[in-house]
Parts: C-alpha cells; structure tokens; sequence
C-alpha cells in the first residue's frame, strides 16, 4: 500500500509539471499569436503606404518653384536727333534724372556714356542699382525708341534655360535683376558664357556683394564709371527722349591694339595683380575711349571697373587713386566699398 502510495504522488507529480508546461505553452501561443497579428497590421499597413504611394507618384505633379518676373519694354515718346550717341545717351541720362552730387552733373554723364566703350568689349554691364534702371531706358531708348525689358531673377534660382530663353527676344537692351546681390554665380556665369544679342545690365544694391562675385566675372561684365551718379526722379518728369536718327555702330578696337594697351596695363598697375581677361577688357574700353573723346583722362573711364577686378583694399585704391588722380567716382566707389582712406 505504501509502494502504491508513492507511486500515486509521483503521478500527482508528473501531472502538475504537465499542466504547468501545458500552461506555459499556451502561454507563448498566445503570445506568438499577438506578435503574428501585429506583423500581419504592419505588413498590410505597409502594403497600403506603397500603393498608396504608387498611385500618388502615378499622377502628375506640378512643381510649383519660383519664377522669372518678366516686364517688357515699350515704346517711348520720343524725338531724333542727329546727334552722336555719347550726346544722346547724355541727354537722355539728364532727362531721366541722372545727376551728381559729387561733380558736375554733365561731366560725370558724359563720362558714363562712354559706356560705348564698353560694348566694344562687352555686352554685360554691371550697374547700381540707383541708376539702373535709367541707364538701361536711356540706352534702350537712344537705339531703338523702347524702354529696356526688365528679367527679375529669383533667389537661389537655378534654371538657366528660362533666363536665357528671357533674353532672346529682339530687345536692344535687357535689365537682368537679382543675380549679383543673390550672388548666384551658377546663373551669372552661364550667362556670361553665352553671346547674348542685347546689351545685358546687371543691377546691384550692395557694392559687398558685388566684390565678393567671383573676379573671373569682371573679365566679361564691366562696371562703368557710374558710381559718382545718383537719381532726381522728379528732375524732368514728362521730358521727352531722344533716339538716334542713324544707326548705332560700336567703336572699332584691334587685337593688336588691345593687346598693347592690355600689356601696358599689367605693367602700369602691377600691384593690383589683375589677371590677363581684366587687362584686356580693361585694354578695349580705354583704346576705345580714345577714339570717342578728346578727354586727357581716360583712366577715368576705366579705374573704377580695375579696382573691382583687384583685392578691393586699401592698397589697391591707393595705386588706382595715383595712376587715375582726382577720380572721384573712383572715390565714391571705395567708399561704398569701405576702403575709403
């Protein structure tokens, strides 16, 4: 009885770790049929996102990025006249308000007219921004009778393709806003690249920016003497414009003549280490100058554009202010610029 006993209490034994194991094991079924139930709502939760993501990427987007703000020029109320286009464009900068503070208000116009010379080397001009927009009309006005068309270039914009498409119509002179002071050299230098048909002015508020552009620009756009200028826009309002009676032809400058002068400048201005495109548009604008004017100071014409090529520094102000004297855009220019000693 004791032998049956024992045996039955090992049974009883037996039977609690059987239930214990049955226990644990339903246990972990029932946990592996949550974590089963789980991975399943994931799976399916993804297999919806893909569609869902399938059939949204199947659909047309629209990319909704910034654009060109394009304004076209117009024809102006104008007169022609016989005059030269130095003349012209003069009249027209008076008639537009441009004027001077610093020296006397023809002088200084007539000087910026010589941007002429500049065409002969360049069709990129850089300007500021407070008389821009009047050199452009007056320039667009004295060949052609329109206002210049106006290209208003984006922040951080990117697509060169629009920018030069803007450009391509038959206008004589074309305002392309916003790429120097966004300093957006990607726009600026394809579009240096190409042979544009217009006379092409680039705008800048600030002159920091402006000096900060990449130097290898300043070897195809050209700064004119405009700094000593400022705008009266209340000067001569209604005053009627004056357009060229003939054809305007842009002075003729040699390769060899403007590779003498481009020669005689790198060894004038040593100290300023200009690269050789900078001394060869420099060189085309001051041969050119020579052929437009009887005027002895033709550095004028051209320092302020050479101290925007150089370091920008006090040094370099210093040698252009004793090789161009008593130049005073040269003067507002270092002022702008803070280097003025």
């Amino acid at each position: 009885l004791s032998d049956l006993n024992q045996s039955i209490e090992g049974l009883d034994s037996k039977k609690r770790s059987l239930e214990d194991d049955i226990e644990r094991l339903a246990s972990s079924l029932e946990q592996a049929r949550s974590e089963q139930e789980a991975a399943l709502g994931e799976i399916q939760s993804n297999i919806a996102l893909r569609l869902g993501l399938k059939a949204v990427a199947s659909q047309p987007v629209a990319l909704h990025g910034p654009e060109l703000l394009v304004t076209e020029g117009c024809l102006c109320d104008f007169v022609e006249s016989d005059f030269d286009f130095e003349d012209v464009l003069a009249e027209n900068l008076k008639k537009r308000g441009v004027t001077s503070v610093a020296g006397n208000p023809a002088v200084e116009r007539g000087r910026l007219a010589g941007v002429a010379a500049a065409l002969a080397a360049t069709k990129f001009i850089a300007i500021p921004q407070t008389v821009a927009r009047q050199v452009a009309d007056s320039l667009s006005v004295t060949v052609s009778g329109r206002s210049a068309k106006k290209v208003v270039v984006p922040a951080d914009f990117r697509n060169v393709r629009s920018v030069l498409d803007a450009i391509s119509g038959n206008e004589a002179v074309v305002i392309v806003d916003g790429i120097i002071d966004a300093a957006n050299e990607g726009v600026l230098f394809a579009l240096l690249s190409e042979n544009v048909k217009p006379v092409v002015i680039l705008p800048f508020v600030s002159h920091a920016s402006a000096s900060l552009i990449a130097k290898e620009a300043w070897g195809t756009m050209y700064l004119p003497n405009a700094e000593s200028l400022s705008t009266y826009s209340c000067s001569t309002k209604g005053a009627k414009m004056q357009k060229m009676a003939s054809r305007f032809m842009l002075p003729a400058v040699s390769a060899d003549d403007a590779l003498e002068e481009a020669r005689d400048l790198s060894k004038e201005l040593e100290q300023l280490d200009l690269a050789a495109e900078h001394c060869l548009l420099a060189a085309v604008v001051f041969r050119a100058i020579e052929n437009l004017t009887d005027e002895e100071l033709i550095e004028r014409y051209v320092a302020q554009h050479l101290l925007m090529c150089s370091r920008c520094d006090e040094s370099a102000l210093e040698t252009l202010a004793e090789w161009s004297e008593e130049d005073l855009g040269l003067i507002e220019l270092s002022k702008k610029l803070g280097i003025h000693e």
